[in-house]
C-alpha cells in the first residue's frame, strides 16, 4: 500500500487537524459500494508489552476513569489511545475506525463525556475530518445513517440504526472496531432499521476476529493520522503477521529514516497480537513524516509495507 500526498497540502491541513478533532467536525467521504457484501440475519528489537488499555470502559453512563487538567482552548489528542482529559466539561480522547487503501485504520476523536461509547459512535457517522480526507481516509458507513440507540451490557453493545440505505460489510467492521476498543465490550449486535447485520460467515454479534478480513497485517491504534509526535514515540496496536515479527520505521520531513526498529508482538501467524513499544528518534526540524509498518515476505523475503500514516513529526 502507499500513501501519496503533498507536504505543503498536509502542513496546511494538519495545521488545522487538532482544531478539527476537537471540534469533532467532519466532511463526509461516505461511499456505500459493496452493499451486497452485508446481508439481514433471517427474521530496536523489541517485544511485546502487555496489552495496552484500549480505552475506558464502555459503559454508555459511565465517567471517564482518570482526568488532567487543561487550558479550555482546543485540546491536544494525546498519543495514548483514550485517555480521559477534562476541561470545563469531561472530554475524552477515543478512535473512530476509518479505511485506508481498503483497510481498517484509526483516527483520534476529542468527544465530550460521559456516554463516550455512544460520542464515538456519532463522530464515526459524521464521516472523515479534513484531515482524514487530505490522506485519503474514508468511510463506508453511509452519511445518512443514523444512531437511534446504544446499550451496552454482558460484553455486548447493541447498536440501533436508521437510514434508507444499505451498510456495507466494511461500514460494519468499522462499527465493531470503534465499540470494540472499550474494555467492556467483546461484541457487537447491529441492527438497521430493526434488521439485523451480519458479515458470512458470522452471526448477529461480531467480534473484531469476525472482521479480520478488513484488518491490515498491522493496525496502528496510536499514534493516528495527522498527530504531532515527538521523541521518544509511543506505538500501540495489534499484528498479524508470520512469526509475530515485522518493523516500524519513522521518516522525517526529507524522507529519511530516523527510526528503524523490529517489534515482536504477543503473537502472529494466523493469530493477532497485541504490541506496546517506545521508538527513540531524532529529527533536525519540524515537517511532515511517516510511521512505516512492514513485513518480510515469508516467500522470498521481499519488504512488504502494510501500513503508512502520516504524522507531524516534531523536534
Amino acid at each position: 500500500m502507499s500513501t501519496t500526498f503533498s507536504r505543503t497540502t498536509a502542513s496546511a491541513v494538519l495545521g488545522c487537524a487538532v482544531v478539527l478533532s476537537a471540534a469533532g467536525c467532519g466532511n463526509h467521504s461516505n461511499t456505500g459500494e459493496g452493499r451486497a457484501s452485508v446481508s439481514p440475519a433471517p427474521a530496536p528489537s523489541a517485544t511485546s508489552q502487555a496489552a495496552p488499555s484500549q480505552a475506558p470502559s464502555a459503559d454508555v453512563t459511565a465517567p471517564a476513569p482518570s482526568t488532567i487538567s487543561v487550558p479550555s482552548t482546543a485540546p491536544v489528542p494525546s498519543l495514548t489511545p483514550s485517555p480521559a482529559v477534562t476541561t470545563t466539561a469531561s472530554r475524552t480522547v477515543v478512535s473512530v475506525y476509518l479505511l485506508s487503501s481498503g483497510h481498517i485504520a484509526a483516527s483520534h476523536r476529542v468527544v465530550l463525556g460521559p456516554a463516550v461509547a455512544r460520542a464515538a459512535v456519532e463522530s464515526l457517522l459524521a464521516g472523515p475530518t479534513e484531515s482524514d480526507a487530505a490522506f485519503n481516509y474514508v468511510s463506508k458507513v453511509p452519511s445518512n445513517v443514523q444512531l437511534s440507540g446504544l446499550t451496552i451490557s454482558d460484553g455486548t453493545a447493541r447498536l440501533s440504526l436508521t437510514g434508507n440505505v444499505s451498510v456495507p460489510a466494511a461500514g460494519a467492521a468499522q462499527l465493531v472496531c470503534t465499540l470494540t476498543q472499550f474494555s467492556s465490550v467483546d461484541r457487537v449486535a447491529i441492527t438497521l432499521n430493526g434488521k439485523s447485520l451480519t458479515i458470512p460467515p458470522a452471526g448477529t454479534s461480531l467480534t473484531r476476529a469476525d472482521v479480520e478480513a478488513t484488518l491490515p497485517v498491522v493496525l496502528v491504534e496510536s499514534p493516528t493520522v495527522g498527530e504531532t509526535v515527538r521523541t521518544p514515540l509511543h506505538v500501540v496496536g495489534s499484528a498479524n503477521t508470520f512469526e509475530a515479527v515485522f518493523r516500524l520505521e519513522v521518516t522525517d520531513w526529507d524522507g529519511r529514516i530516523v527510526a528503524n526498529v523490529v517489534v515482536h508482538a504477543a503473537s502472529g501467524t494466523g493469530t493477532r497480537g497485541a504490541f506496546d513499544i517506545t521508538i527513540p528518534f531524532t529529527v533536525d526540524r519540524t515537517g511532515i513524516g511517516e510511521l512505516i509498518a512492514s513485513y518480510n515476505s515469508p516467500k522470498d523475503g521481499s519488504r512488504v509495507v502494510v501500513a503508512e500514516i502520516p504524522l507531524h513529526v516534531s523536534e
